[in-house]
């Protein structure tokens, strides 16, 4: 199976877009001005301009890569919202639990922040997977392509 890179970008985009907005909910609204202000005294220059940007570039490599692990999926588990569930959640674990527990140890993310945050987190992984899977789109005749090796799947007469 063959990657239709066109469509990863479009849907990478539509997750990172998804992925961002979320971000800030969270950091912003969720967990409010405690955390952001124990995110600041972390940091060794105040934030800025160039934070921002590295923070949505970020959000938009983790959508790129939360698509790129669904379309792997799919040719093990076949399309559909549950593949994006099993993406999702290989994501998160990857992605979110070291950072979350980075975040604890340095004091930044703790007691039931931590716990909002780890399942916020979980719930944004599954919804950016879903976003991605649903815009990817494979190349025209690749359907039974990514079907072929999934067991279960129907055989070529």
């Amino acid at each position: 199976m063959t990657v239709n890179w066109r469509s990863w970008v479009a849907a990478g985009l539509a997750a990172g877009m998804f992925l961002m907005l979320s971000g800030v909910i969270l950091a912003h609204g969720v967990l409010g001005p405690s955390y952001m202000a124990s995110f600041r005294a972390h940091m060794p220059v105040p934030p800025g301009g160039m934070t921002i940007a590295k923070n949505i570039g970020v959000r938009f490599l983790l959508g790129f890569t939360a698509v790129f692990v669904v379309v792997g999926f799919r040719q093990r588990f076949g399309r559909g919202p549950k593949t994006a569930l099993y993406a999702g959640t290989a994501v998160w674990a990857a992605a979110n639990i070291p950072l979350a527990l980075a975040l604890g140890q340095f004091g930044i993310l703790t007691g039931g922040k931590l716990w909002v945050s780890l399942i916020w987190n979980l719930v944004e992984a599954w919804i950016a997977c879903l976003v991605g899977g649903w815009v990817y789109r494979e190349r025209a005749g690749a359907d039974a392509e990514a079907d072929a090796g999934r067991p279960g799947a129907p055989r070529a007469t």
